[in-house]
């Protein structure tokens, strides 16, 4: 009975407050047709950005399969200029090492840093760091037009712009230059947040070098906050090598 009273007063407001039930007018011809254009034109840029990921997939495995043979082409159609430009990018053809060529191109990387950093501030390492990685976009961007595949693993120059930002940031010592190189290369490898969006999304040379420098940027802060710490809490870090010994 009580169910039947509740039921009759639910009625009875819903008719007095008929607006609350009221439907949204359907969308018109118009509407309808612009928003099948859009979802039209969206499926094809969808299909077009898969289809370039596609053929730079292609391209990929067809240079792993024929890696020599295709940098000798390379080198041979574009000449003497641009072997110049390729020993630039491939860091002293350390990127052409068949096994881990990022992991190698770091380890000379660190080995070129460490005197400069040495002899010169940490700011001119990061300066350094900063004119090599936006002279490499340059080059980077004209090796993509004349045929060459987006983000090669044989070029590993971003590698060292990387690894040059986390030594700067770190400090100069055979320590801090073991942690950087394992921080880089951590980050690199892992490519967390911002930093493996700028790797699948920022096209050319920006975004071979964009997902290195910022891998060597949090690598370097990450670093010197632990190193921080350690001088904190009063733990002295052991000189492995006395450069300063006479």
């Amino acid at each position: 009975m009580e169910q039947k009273k509740d039921f009759s007063q639910n009625l009875e407001q819903a008719m007095h407050h008929k607006q609350n039930f009221s439907l949204s007018a359907p969308p018109n011809k118009e509407e309808v047709i612009k928003a099948k254009q859009k979802e039209k034109q969206r499926n094809l840029e969808l299909e077009q950005e898969a289809d370039k990921d596609l053929k730079n997939e292609q391209k990929k495995q067809e240079y792993a399969q024929n890696e020599f043979k295709i940098t000798q082409e390379y080198m041979h159609r574009v000449g003497f200029k641009a072997e110049m430009r390729w020993i630039f990018l491939t860091l002293f053809y350390s990127g052409m090492f068949p096994k881990a060529p990022g992991t190698m191109g770091s380890l000379i990387a660190i080995l070129l840093g460490l005197p400069i950093l040495y002899y010169f501030a940490a700011s001119n390492l990061f300066l350094a760091a900063a004119l090599i990685g936006v002279i490499a976009v340059k080059i980077i961007d004209g090796y993509e037009k004349e045929g060459g595949i987006h983000d090669n693993k044989c070029i590993v120059i971003d590698e060292l712009v990387g690894v040059w930002i986390a030594m700067a940031m770190i400090g100069f010592g055979i320590y801090q230059s073991i942690l950087a190189f394992i921080l880089f290369r951590l980050f690199d490898i892992w490519k967390p947040s911002i930093i493996g969006r700028i790797d699948k999304k920022v096209k050319g040379g920006l975004g071979v070098v964009g997902d290195d420098a910022l891998a060597g940027f949090f690598a370097g802060l990450l670093g010197a906050i632990l190193f921080g710490a350690l001088e904190q809490a009063g733990i002295d870090i052991p000189v492995l090598f006395d450069f300063n010994a006479q």
